[in-house]
Formats: C-alpha cells, sequence, structure tokens
C-alpha cells in the first residue's frame, strides 16, 4: 500500500486521494488501492479519476448522499 498524503487543509482534498486512502484504510474489501491514480504529480484526469471513484463508493455503499459537491468543485478547492 502506497503513502498517503497527510491532510492538513481543505485544498489537501482536491485530488481525491488522501479520502480515498481513508476508504481503502477502513474498507478496503470496497476498494482496491492498485486503482488509485498515484503518479506524481497529479494530472486533473487523475484528480477526477479518484474522486468518481469516490463519489461512486459513496453512492454504492452509504445509505443517503453524503458528496454534495460537484467533482470540479473539489478539484478546484486547493486554489
Amino acid at each position: 500500500m502506497p503513502n498517503f498524503p497527510e491532510l492538513r487543509e481543505l485544498g489537501d482534498l482536491s485530488d481525491g486521494l488522501g479520502l480515498m486512502g481513508l476508504v481503502v484504510f477502513y474498507c478496503p474489501d470496497y476498494v482496491d488501492w492498485t486503482r488509485l491514480a498515484i503518479n506524481e504529480p497529479f494530472s486533473m484526469a487523475d484528480c477526477l479519476f479518484n474522486l468518481e471513484m469516490m463519489q461512486k463508493f459513496y453512492a454504492e455503499t452509504l445509505p443517503y448522499n453524503v458528496f454534495h459537491l460537484g467533482l470540479e468543485d473539489v478539484v478546484y478547492m486547493h486554489r
């Protein structure tokens, strides 16, 4: 399993990797960590891929929607 980045501020969520790291750690049966885009530096496609995986996980496993922002809103959160 890779070293996931430490989340220090809200903008650190913009690549989706930190949140997916939590999901992979606590729910390894639902998400395979090898599918995550962990390339450095992250491209826009990598960020969107991770966030789409996160959005799909939430939609399929949680009883209600907790992902209220659009993917682009999260990607551009760091700016």
